[in-house]
């Protein structure tokens, strides 16, 4: 590796997204008017929550991706920025908009209802990226929706010797095929049902757990917790139960969490544990602008 080229633990390649949050007393009734509480916009998307995540406990980390060039897109790039992550390769798109999501949070118990404006949101192409001058990691973490780069940028990161994370996301057709690739796999219980088929946590972890032997899987089902296949061995985690005002991005800073615990070589448990602390420490407050350090999950486990 060259003297100047740059060297994180973690570089993420997934969309960014604006989310809108609109803090409600209560979700309202259909053609009523409700007085929203508060509102504030960040930066989201599943990866950029799991950089920040790791930013937050002290992990160096970079994206790599594409945003447009509206104010939105300012405030994703200043955000992360802010956060800690390396954007040099955050392409900005000339009259492209990047993501936006309106969130409506039920402050009574962190329940959401959210709205996607996808609009001319960008997307990252090959002839967007110099391969010989891709950001160097210890781990890869991509989201399961840049297919049309994906397989090309885990063979690249394999030579050179960096470890692969894929966070499915919602089912898509062409996301399995990326999980033969990948060390680690996160997958909400939502993309299992739909590729494996309705069968129970055990089930499901089972089948999964049997076709990737050797890599770390694991399902996650928000308040039911998390559970786990990794060298034939099934490992339950449950969710800490906290009193939830915000749940957005927990998914994002639970795959932070896990990504955490391989970057130091932790056990399983350990990790999974370590995790859903992180998750559930992001849903106590609003918005992601107060993420857990690493001292405030050790308290919180130490408390428990």
């Amino acid at each position: 590796m060259p003297e100047n080229e740059k060297k994180f633990d973690v570089t993420g390649i997934g969309p960014a997204v604006v989310d809108d949050l609109i803090i409600l007393p209560d979700f309202p009734a259909q053609d009523t008017r409700v007085e929203a509480l508060q509102r504030r916009k960040q930066a989201g998307g599943s990866v950029p929550m799991a950089l920040k995540t790791l930013a937050k406990l002290g992990a160096s980390t970079s994206i790599i991706g594409k945003i447009g060039d509206d104010e939105d897109s300012g405030l994703i790039k200043k955000q992360l920025q802010h956060s800690g992550i390396d954007v040099t390769s955050l392409i900005g798109e000339k009259g492209a908009k990047s993501p936006y999501a309106q969130v409506w949070i039920n402050i009574n118990n962190g329940t959401r209802t959210i709205a996607v404006d996808s609009g001319s949101a960008p997307v990252l192409r090959e002839r967007n990226l110099d391969f010989n001058a891709l950001p160097h990691c210890k781990i890869l973490h991509l989201e399961g929706k840049e297919h049309d780069l994906a397989e090309k940028l885990i063979h690249t990161y394999r030579l050179k010797g960096t470890k692969i994370s894929i966070d499915t996301g919602r089912f898509r057709a062409t996301t399995p095929k990326l999980l033969d690739l990948a060390d680690i796999i996160i997958m909400p219980l939502k993309f299992a049902l739909d590729w494996v088929g309705k069968y129970n946590f055990m089930e499901l972890i089972s089948r999964i757990g049997y076709k990737y032997p050797g890599k770390l899987v694991i399902i996650t089902d928000g308040r039911m917790g998390s559970i786990c296949s990794y060298r034939g061995e099934i490992i339950r985690q449950k969710a800490f139960r906290v009193n939830c005002v915000d749940s957005t991005g927990a998914g994002g800073v639970y795959a932070g969490g896990v990504l955490y615990g391989a970057l130091n070589d932790w056990e399983i448990p350990e990790t999974l544990e370590f995790a859903a602390a992180a998750a559930a420490l992001n849903c106590v407050k609003i918005g992601n602008d107060s993420l857990p350090g690493l001292e405030d999950i050790r308290d919180f486990l130490g408390a428990v």
